[in-house]
């Protein structure tokens, strides 16, 4: 198993919370949730500036990695049943080699969306 940027700390939504963040998606590009012929349809832009709409509105304001990391993945209860670092505590993991690594730069997106001087979206930041 090869994991990058080490996403064990990270919290993950709910389905109930991410199924709520992807009607706010959807409506942002002006489609109806269950309609992906609509959402598939849109260009890049378009869903660029959906992401961000959705980003700025934090769910819940005590959990400042939403602030950062808004689209963060979800305990579906089928496929992953648990925060990943509470499956590694209790042994629920599979017993095969891992690598964890990082990227050198990875977090110069959220320090430029942080500051209050230099604002970048994710199409300027490459």
């Amino acid at each position: 198993v090869i994991v990058e940027s080490e996403p064990f700390g990270i919290y993950m939504r709910s389905r109930a919370d991410a199924d709520a963040q992807g009607a706010k998606f959807a409506k942002a590009l002006g489609c109806a949730e269950s309609d992906l012929q609509c959402l598939q349809s849109k260009p890049m832009h378009s869903v660029v500036d959906a992401q961000e709409v959705v980003a700025d509105k934090v769910t819940d304001p005590t959990e400042l990695l939403e602030f950062f990391i808004p689209w963060t993945p979800t305990i579906d209860g089928d496929e992953v049943i648990d925060e990943p670092f509470f499956s590694f505590q209790k042994g629920n993991v599979a017993d095969v080699p891992i690598i964890i690594g990082t990227v050198s730069s990875e977090c110069v997106l959220y320090i430029y969306k942080a500051s209050p001087t230099k604002k970048v979206n994710v199409l300027e930041y490459d």
